[in-house]
């Protein structure tokens, strides 16, 4: 019988396969949750008027929570293991749309995406960890490489279905039958009982006590090594445009930015996405290709060049919806390199990754949001100025890469 690789051949294909899924579905949930406000100050005003600014802050709030909440996640799932992260997630998950849905205030729409952050910090994590934990090591790249996929799609997808089901069904009822489809999935999860057919969680259930301890001591080794600091700092900034532009404003910033209708400045954000996840898919080939310096050099260097013919012909690039959507498509195609930042640490410092140290490099998400208001500037003002801006990021990131291709790989060690 095949067993695609997985760590226990007993019961492993249909239990593996399924857990997976179960993981799967919560980057999508996740994923579709980042433009879902934004989605709504198009589609519902009118039974709830929700301005821009409101829009663009519940999506920065959400991003936020789950930015600052990885650490954590990271360390309560090292500690309590996948099965009840798993629950703790989807519970919280499913209680924060609840919330959602019957609020009347955006107050009440802040509380409920907070909760929404801290919960999604749980699902990309545990994708990670059950790629680990049940299959063969030479396969992570590949599942974690589909996790992307899932969320891409999910971004995509999201403000379309929540624009052509709004006929059947209003925001609330969408919002509400999310958390319907979460509790769905904890009940199918809790009744397999996947976690107990799985020797390596039992092993670490009986040390999770060593096992949180050893984490706690490999991740103060990395806060106090400069790498990466460095690291978080480069990628944060290399990700400001694609951060803000196509996940925070999305399709509300393009309309005003192109004057075209919302459905074509869906499509023309979702090329950006569509770049993003082709990356994403080629990103473990061109890897193994060239390494992981001379990559992402590469990536900003290029980013910087196409952002400068951005600069200088940009009424070109506004007269033809081509021309902008192969720009947008390579915005999203170079963004997925910041994906590199996890082995870009470990070739510079040499220090092994574990749950807590990748989910602090995943923080870098968190520094583009710092910027928001400046883009929130270029909206009320004129969003033609953030060419501008975003040639500048380019810049100083592309000055901040060049020392590295120098830098010599050291070799792998583990922190006691």
């Amino acid at each position: 019988m095949l067993n695609f690789g997985l760590v226990v051949p007993h019961r492993s294909v249909l239990d593996a396969l399924l857990i997976f899924a179960v993981s799967l579905c919560l980057v999508g949930v996740y994923s579709g949750l980042i433009p879902y406000s934004t989605s709504l100050s198009e589609v519902y005003q009118h039974t709830f008027p929700l301005s821009v600014s409101d829009a663009v802050m519940l999506s920065v709030v959400y991003l936020a929570a789950y930015s600052i909440s990885l650490i954590p996640a990271g360390l309560l799932i090292d500690r309590i293991g996948v099965h009840w992260s798993i629950f703790i997630s989807t519970v919280l998950l499913s209680s924060s749309l609840v919330l959602f849905a019957v609020s009347s205030s955006v107050f009440l729409f802040l509380i409920s995406r907070v909760l929404m952050g801290i919960a999604s910090s749980f699902t990309f994590l545990l994708a990670i960890m059950v790629a680990k934990l049940y299959f063969h090591r030479k396969y992570l790249s590949m599942l974690v490489g589909f996790a992307e996929l899932i969320f891409s799609f999910s971004l995509a997808a999201s403000p379309f279905l929540t624009l052509h089901v709004s006929t059947l069904l209003d925001w609330r009822q969408q919002t509400i039958m999310f958390a319907i489809f979460l509790i769905l999935l904890c009940l199918l999860y809790f009744i397999f009982r996947l976690h107990k057919c799985h020797p390596a969680y039992l092993i670490s259930k009986r040390h999770s006590k060593r096992n949180q301890q050893h984490a706690m001591i490999q991740l103060k080794f990395a806060l106090s090594n400069r790498w990466f600091w460095y690291v978080l700092f480069v990628t944060g900034i290399f990700y400001i445009h694609f951060s803000l532009h196509v996940l925070v404003y999305g399709p509300i910033y393009i309309q005003k930015l192109y004057h075209i209708n919302y459905i074509d400045s869906i499509s023309l954000n979702d090329v950006a996405i569509t770049g993003y996840m082709l990356s994403c898919l080629t990103l473990g080939v061109s890897n193994s290709l060239f390494s992981t310096k001379k990559l992402f050099f590469f990536a900003v260097l290029l980013s910087f060049l196409v952002y400068s013919c951005n600069l200088f012909f940009n009424e070109y690039l506004l007269s033809s919806f081509l021309l902008s959507g192969i720009n947008y498509f390579l915005l999203g195609f170079l963004s997925a390199y910041a994906l590199l930042i996890f082995r870009l640490y470990e070739e510079l410092s040499g220090h092994h990754l574990n749950a807590g140290i990748s989910a602090g490099l995943n923080m870098f998400t968190l520094l583009p949001l710092c910027f928001t208001f400046v883009f929130n500037w270029f909206f009320y003002h004129d969003p033609l100025d953030e060419r501008i801006f975003i040639w500048v990021v380019y810049a100083i990131t592309l000055l901040l890469v060049s020392p590295i291709l120098w830098q010599k790989e050291k070799p792998m060690f583990v922190a006691y």
